[in-house]
Order: structure tokens, then sequence, then C-alpha cells
């Protein structure tokens, strides 16, 4: 009987436990509703967990990641799916993150609840009180999430998040249901289409009180974001090497490619600090444990193995928790490939440098040459232990230049021929370029001071140094290419409200030897400010900013515009800039004197003395980066706009622009066309050469009958950005006066295209009359009742009257 009643009350308490598991949280079926995701967009899919899982005491179903793409595309994926529930709950748990950034405290998502009483309801996910961009700041403070019910609950270091010192992170967001007694039938997920994409990984739902799980997937054991003081202390960095699939790799060569401070850019990684080269081979279990390296830098890691392609880590913190890198297999194109280039890196005595790192920035392919990268080529290379590498891609090339990188040597730029020989690249210590940075007789410490190579054609384009000086105003520029002439200056944003240091041009030595510029002097500052508008009155967007660089020396800064539509440059020098805009789905529009004729997406001109009246205008659209044509017209050295002064909008910059104003016709009938597509241009002055020589009688007959060429001086420029349509005929195009005069060209369906004489005086009467296109004139036949052919004869004839 006591068996009995204790197999009873052990069957009550079952149930008791299966009807408390019924009620606690459970997680939502996403799986028919995932898809393509950022996580696969930068091949960090394996990170995410998979399956059942607990995160953050809370249950949830991972099975991959609903996209909801925000801005514009907001109606795009999964925002029309309607997920089904089918249950009650008091609270919406989501393992969610963003994707761009938002203003604090934005709704740019909610969860549309659809009951089964027909009623609906909205739940807001805010930026800045839910959710934040899944990349976090990893050594910067960033202010805490504005409601409390919202935590990071999962955290991953990755190489692409690394290479902007971030890490990847979701967050664990507890919502309200605002009818919590009514079952909900389904519900739908959507943007507001602000410019935060969200990612949804998984969602559950329960009610308010439940005890917490123990956790499946746990947060690092070091903080994130890390804002321990770092005082260079030594420390071994560690991690994992493992295959796509997550077998441990061993025998895998992880090496410290580039060193930089946490505040640092990735680019600006240097290859001379004492930690590059340290190097570490992983165990059987894939394992690795790096020399001990001081803990106030960012270490870029260049990893290889046998079998498999070799690849680039962004930034270990050797402080950090252990990072995992996965290898894709080898695809072993160099053993196929007929594509291939090779070079052997040995020092000056002839010794072959193991383990430089070699980066593929220009590839010639026969039909012209592309620098900036090294596309179809892996992002660097590592020599061998016989200094040799081989460089090889699917599609064809015919030479490919390399930028090679070793310790205490200067790096060595070099094109390599598509071809069986092994080209030698010789590598020496180079020069250096000494000073010092004083203001006022005074040293100034922490300036960052860099070179640019003076000579700008990018084939022998040598690149951009850097170092800061030291407590004594004193820099060494060390390890630069030999012999070359060189734009030395001072970051702007290293000198910040110090003023300015003008470029001077320096040049270094051979191998070894020192040039000692002495003093740099910083002198005031120039400043640059002004007002963004918009073309028709719209106000302005969100987060607008404005980039100023100099290509003389490569130094750029940005600058934010204030609600009022006001920015601001300091600590500028003289000098050629230009300015751009670096907010998306907006560009340049209107008229402005400085826009560049090449590259029309942004203003250049001279900084000669402060200028606080600049007035910049922009529009709705997408910046086209292609749009001059290749047989464009030339413009005088004079009218360029890098040879006059900055210029935007504003009246002040110059004489009254020039307004050719007026209509277009039929030439016939003297209707106005509805519509007609006008394109400003510019007609060269034409240089007098003196009377030409007199031809020949026979040349002169046939004159009248030879296509005439126009000289390449004399050809009309073209502003195809500008190329406007207008309705009824009525159009009104503004030039500014330079010497070249302003012409149009006019087109509109079924009408001979027209280029307009110069005019070079504000017109408002205009009127252009338009032929109609003529059809083109055919050699016909007609056959006879009899089907014998007619004589033939020329007419204007349609494709159905052809035989």
């Amino acid at each position: 009987m006591r068996i009995l009643n204790f197999l009873l009350l052990l069957t009550l308490c079952f149930s008791v436990t299966l009807g408390a598991l019924a009620e606690g949280l459970q997680p939502v079926d996403l799986k028919a509703f995932v898809g393509a995701s950022p996580f696969q967009n930068i091949n960090a899919d394996y990170l995410l967990p998979r399956g059942r899982q607990v995160i953050d005491g809370t249950p949830f179903q991972i099975d991959g990641v609903i996209f909801v793409k925000g801005g514009k595309a907001a109606s795009a994926s999964t925002n029309s799916r309607v997920i089904p529930v089918g249950r009650s709950f008091e609270k919406l748990h989501l393992l969610v993150s963003g994707q761009t950034k938002s203003p604090e405290g934005t709704a740019v998502g909610k969860i549309h609840l659809l009951y089964t009483d027909g009623t609906e309801a909205d739940v807001e996910l805010r930026f800045g009180d839910h959710i934040r961009n899944w990349y976090g700041p990893w050594h910067k403070a960033e202010p805490p999430l504005g409601d409390s019910n919202s935590r990071v609950s999962w955290i991953a270091q990755f190489s692409a998040a690394a290479t902007t010192d971030d890490y990847l992170r979701l967050f664990h967001v507890i919502l309200n249901n605002p009818s919590p007694d009514k079952e909900v039938r389904s519900f739908t997920l959507k943007s507001t289409g602000k410019p935060t994409s969200l990612m949804f990984i998984a969602i559950s739902v329960g009610p308010a009180k439940v005890e917490p799980l123990l956790d499946t997937i746990h947060l690092p054991k070091n903080p994130f974001p890390d804002l321990r003081p770092r005082n260079g202390d030594l420390v071994r960095g560690e991690g994992m090497v493992k295959s796509r699939d997550g077998s441990p790799i061993a025998g895998a060569h992880v090496v410290v490619s580039g060193v930089r401070q946490f505040e640092e850019g990735y680019s600006e990684s240097s290859m001379d600090a004492p930690a590059v080269s340290q190097e570490s081979t992983t165990d059987s279990g894939g394992k690795f444990v790096l020399p001990p390296l001081p803990d106030n830098r960012f270490y870029r890691l260049f990893i290889s193995a046998d079998g498999f392609a070799s690849t680039t880590y962004g930034g270990m913190d050797p402080k950090s928790d252990p990072i995992e890198i996965r290898l894709n297999a080898s695809t072993n194109a160099a053993a196929t490939s007929k594509f291939m280039a090779s070079a052997k890196v040995v020092d000056m005595d002839g010794k072959p440098i193991s383990f430089a790192i070699v980066e593929p920035d220009g590839v010639g392919d026969g039909n012209g040459s592309y620098w900036g990268s090294g596309e179809g080529f892996p992002e660097q290379l590592m020599t061998d232990k016989n200094g040799e590498v081989v460089l090889s891609r699917k599609d064809h090339f015919e030479k490919v230049r390399i930028t090679v990188h070793a310790p205490n040597l200067a790096p060595a730029k070099v094109w390599l021929d598509a071809t069986n020989q092994m080209t030698t690249v010789e590598m020496g210590v180079g020069g250096i370029i000494a000073g010092r940075v004083v203001k006022d007789g005074q040293p100034l410490a922490g300036i960052r001071i860099g070179v640019t190579g003076s000579d700008r054609n990018s084939m022998h384009d040598v690149g951009n140094y850097y170092t800061k000086t030291d407590s004594n105003g004193v820099f060494n520029l060390t390890h630069l290419p030999p012999n070359t002439k060189w734009w030395l200056s001072g970051t702007m944003s290293s000198l910040k409200t110090n003023g300015a240091i003008q470029p001077t041009m320096v040049e270094s030595g051979s191998h070894g030897a020192s040039n000692n510029v002495g003093d740099m002097q910083v002198i005031k500052g120039l400043t640059l400010s002004g007002t963004v508008k918009t073309l028709h009155g719209e106000p302005l967007p969100k987060s607008v900013a404005i980039q100023l660089g100099y290509d003389l020396f490569a130094d750029y800064q940005s600058a934010k515009v204030d609600s009022d539509g006001r920015f601001r440059f300091d600590g500028l020098h003289k000098g050629e800039a230009d300015i751009s805009l670096s907010t998306q789905g907006w560009r340049f529009g209107g008229n402005m004197r400085s826009e560049d004729f090449w590259n029309p997406w942004r203003l250049v001109g001279l900084i000669e003395n402060d200028k606080n009246d600049l007035l910049l205008v922009i529009e709705k659209g997408n910046i086209d980066y292609n749009s001059n044509s290749s047989n464009n017209g030339q413009i005088p050295s004079t009218d360029m706009p890098q040879n006059r002064p900055i210029a935007g909008a504003e009246p002040s910059a110059g004489p009254p622009a020039i307004i050719l104003a007026g209509k277009v016709v039929d030439d016939k009938t003297g209707l106005a066309l509805p519509v007609v597509r006008i394109t400003p241009g510019r007609k060269p002055p034409i240089v007098s050469t003196g009377t030409p020589a007199p031809k020949p009688l026979l040349e002169q007959v046939l004159e009248p009958l030879k296509t005439k060429t126009i000289p390449w001086n004399e050809r009309p420029y073209w502003q195809f950005n500008r190329k406007g349509s207008f309705t009824n005929s009525n159009f009104a195009v503004e030039f500014f006066p330079l010497t070249s005069s302003p012409i149009l060209r006019v087109e509109a369906d079924g009408y001979e295209p027209i280029e307009t004489e110069p005019v070079t005086v504000t017109t408002s009467n205009l009127v252009i009359r338009s032929n109609r296109a003529r059809v083109p004139m055919a050699l016909c036949f007609f056959r006879t009742a009899n089907q014998h052919p007619a004589p033939p004869f020329f007419m204007q004839c349609s494709r159905n009257n052809l035989v």
C-alpha cells in the first residue's frame, strides 16, 4: 500500500512538473522563416550557436537569422511573413541585434501582434533602449541601454569586427504583451524604415515570473567592452586554429604581422614594432600560444597551414579571451593555374627573408592596370623558409604589384610579371627622415607626423608612412623606401587646436642614410566653415557629415553638420583640398563653383585664407562615380576648380552666374516639345596659331568632302552629371563665368540632337528649333503585279518596304 501511495505521489509530482513546464517559457518555431544574414556576409555563421540553447537563463531555439532590412529596403525580406504562435503570454523574449546605427531612442522595429479575437497591437523595438549595433565597441565606453530589461547576452570575437576594434554581440530583450490574457494567433516582424536593420535570432514567449535555467552558452571571462587600464604588461596571446567545419588544425603557423594602438585604425598597423614576426605553431589540438606581448596594443595575425588557404586575423587583444580562427581548405590554385607570378625576397646580402608579409595591391590584365587591391589574390601572403612566394588567381593577369614587409626593413613595392621566371626582390633598412615639431619655440609631443610620396602616379606610388613625436617633439621616420621624394607634414587630427604644419618637400637617402630636416614650425591653422542646404528645401537628413582632405599630403578630417546645417573645419593649411559628402542616399546637387569636372561627386579647390560662408547644396540620390564619358573634351587649366579658391553655391564667391533660359520647339510647327533633355557643357576658347600655310589646289577642292576633325583642345566638354529633363519645353540652366563658354546639348525623343553655339551672357528668351529625326535613306526594290522587280530608287522607307 505504501508503494502504491508513493507511486501515486510520484505521478502527481511529475504531472505538476509537466504542467509547470508547459506554462513556462516556450521557444517560437522560426525555422521556416530564417535566411541569409550578415553573419554569412562576413563568413561568421559558424559562430552562431544552433539548436535548443539556454542564454541568459532563457530557453531559445536557434535555427538561423531572420533579417529585416531597414531604411528604404524596409519592405523587403521578412516584413510580410506571418509567424504563428497559438498561445497567450505575458512576456516576449527576443534574442536580437541591429545593423547600422540610428539615433538613440528611435523606434527601429516593431512586433505586430494579431490576437485570435481579431484585435491587433504593436510592440516597439528601440535603438539605444533595447538594442544597438551588433558590432560593439571593444575598448571604448558606451552608454548603458535605456531599458533595464535589455542586456547583452551573447558575445564573440571575430576578425572582421576586430579590424575596427569591435566585437560581435546579441541582445536579450524582454517586452510586455499589451494584452497578456488574449491568445496570440501570430505576429509579424517589421522595420519602421529607419537605417537600422534587425537580426532576429530566436524568440520565446511565456509568463512574467519564471525561474532562470542553467545557461548552455556563457559570456566570456573577460569584460566586453574592456576598459581595464593597460600599462604594457607582457601577456601571452592564445587561440585555436580550426578548419571550416570546426576540426582542430595541427601545425598551423601563426605570426604577428602588424601592431597598432587601440585608438588607431587597421590601416595604421605598424610592421616595425618589436612584436612583429613573433610566432607560434599550433599543437595537436589546434591551440597556439604566442610569446609574451605588451597588453596595450592590438596585434594583426597571419595564419597559414598546409592544405589550407592562408588568412589574416584583424586584431588580437592578448589580455582578452582566446580567439578562434577558421581556415578554408586550399584550392591549390598555384598548382593548377596558368596565371602565376613568383618572387624570392632577399636582404642586401642576398640571404632569403623568411616569413615576410606580401600584400598584392595592383594588377594588370592587358586591358589596363588597377590599384588599391589585388582582386582575386589573397589579402596577404607570406614567404616560405626560402624567402619564396607564389601568387596566382583563376583569372588572366599579366602582372601584379606587391608590397613586401619585413621587420626593420623598408617596404618594397615591386611589379611581378606572370612568367615562369622567379623575380628577386631585394630589401634593405631604408632611409630615415628626422626632425622636431615646435610651436612658438616649444616642442610638441604626441603629434602624428607622416610622409606621402610626391609622385602620385599609381604606377609609382610608394605609399604613406607615419610616426609620433616624443616628449621633446622629436620624430624619426625610419625604414622609408630609399632615394624617394616626399611631402612631409603633420596630421590634422593630432594637431587639433595647435594649428597646422605646411607640407614640405623632403627626400630620403640611400639605405641607412638619415636626413634631419630640423624644426618644423606649427603655424596658425586656417578655418573653413559654412552651411549645408537641400536643393529642394527638404529638411536636412540626420547625421550629415562632410569630409575634407588633401591630396598632396594624404590627410582627411570629418565634420558633423549640426541641426542648423552648420559645419566647421579647423587646423587647415594652405593648398589644394577636396570636400565630399558622406551621408548615404544623398549627394551634392545644384551648381557649385568648385565642382570637380572629372569627379563631380566632390568639390576641389584652393584653401588660401579663412572662409566662413561656404554653401554646400545637397539632394537625394546615390553618387554616380562614372558620370563622365571617356570621349569628353578638355577644360583649360585656368578653368579647372583645383586652380581656383574653394567655393560652393554662395553668391559672394565670384561674378554672378550666367543663366541660359528659353524653350525648345518643333522647327516646322513651332510647337513646344513636351519633354526635353539638356546637358550643360563648355566650349574651350580657340587659341590662335597664326595664319595657316596655303593648301594645294586639289586639297582645297576636296576640303568640303572631308569629315571635319575638331582639335582635341577645342572639343566641347559636357557635364553629364548635370543632365536634366524639362517639361513644356521651358528650361533654365546655370553656369559660372569662366574662360570656356556655356553651351547646351538638347535631346528629345524623335528629334535630332542639337548642340548650341556658345552664349556668354544671361539670356532668358532663347528659342531652340529642333528638327525631327530623319528616317534613314535606303535603296528599295518594289515588285510589280507580275512579281518582276521594278527599277530601284532611293526614298525614305520603313523596314516593311524592304525586300
